[in-house]
């Protein structure tokens, strides 16, 4: 994982401007502002491209939060020469807990969550922006495809587009958002390192509609294409299986990650 020093320098190195202390901001304008938070593991090529993506479509109040996953909170920065600011802090690893300093950091009513290796459509933020204007719907996301894909990695989108639309159920890789009093509603993102999106969602479903958008989220397919595309959703169902049935998060989380026979207490359970 990569060290607070080299994430920082990092940072530095995304804008000529350099590092920009934090300030208090106003609540003028707040109501409409959109946060994007995205948890990561540390700097990487697939997060500066999401940053760039980001940059064409966010208007000047908007901002990103990226959360890096480190052994110790450290101050946060803002990122100067960009039309939104981009500010990075640090956080314990595990995607739930990482997610929650993000909201906590942010300054906006309107949050959008975003995986690390999404790519856009244009015309998100006013999408965003149109669907959590209605006080009926209490999250929304966008369609699910895959870049680059396939003839079997199209029909994983295809259900996750249905899944959405009959069983109001997306996952995180389709680019949640809301607005910030559902996310307080909701109590957060209450599972530390797995099944964050989905114990999410059913609490979100509580209080409003689902709503998902006609714009396309892609994302990427190296963890099927590693695991085996039907092996990887096969393991996604039986895992989801596994967590309503109430399996604890721990056994969960060795089982998604093969250490089902590693002993406890070895570090290996990111988080506290």
């Amino acid at each position: 994982m990569p060290s607070p020093v080299f994430a920082a320098a990092w940072v530095a190195s995304l804008s000529k401007g350099g590092l920009i202390a934090v300030s208090s901001d106003q609540a003028a304008g707040a109501r409409d502002r959109l946060s994007v938070i995205i948890p990561a593991l540390g700097p990487s090529r697939e997060l500066s491209f999401l940053l760039a993506s980001l940059d064409a479509g966010l208007g000047s109040r908007d901002e990103v939060v990226v959360v890096l996953a480190s052994g110790e909170p450290r101050d946060g920065f803002d990122i100067g020469g960009a039309r939104h600011p981009v500010r990075v802090i640090f956080s314990p690893q595990g995607r739930g807990i990482q997610l929650n300093r993000g909201v906590g950091a942010s300054r906006g009513e309107l949050l959008w969550f975003l995986h690390v290796d999404s790519r856009l459509a244009s015309g998100f933020a006013a999408a965003i922006r149109q669907v959590c204007s209605d006080s009926r719907v209490s999250l929304g996301c966008f369609c699910l495809a895959f870049h680059p894909s396939s003839p079997m990695l199209d029909c994983i989108a295809r259900w996750a587009r249905a899944r959405t639309r009959w069983l109001r159920m997306p996952y995180g890789d389709q680019g949640l958002f809301c607005r910030r009093a559902i996310w307080e509603k909701a109590g957060g993102f209450r599972k530390p390192c797995l099944m964050e999106d989905v114990d999410f969602v059913r609490a979100c479903r509580k209080l409003g509609r689902i709503q998902m958008l006609d714009q396309r989220i892609y994302t990427s397919p190296r963890r099927y294409l590693d695991r085996g595309i039907w092996r990887a959703s096969l393991q996604n169902h039986v895992t989801l299986l596994r967590y309503h049935l109430g399996e604890d998060d721990r056994k969960l989380y060795a089982r998604y990650y093969g250490r089902e026979n590693t002993p406890p207490g070895n570090g290996l359970w990111p988080c506290p």
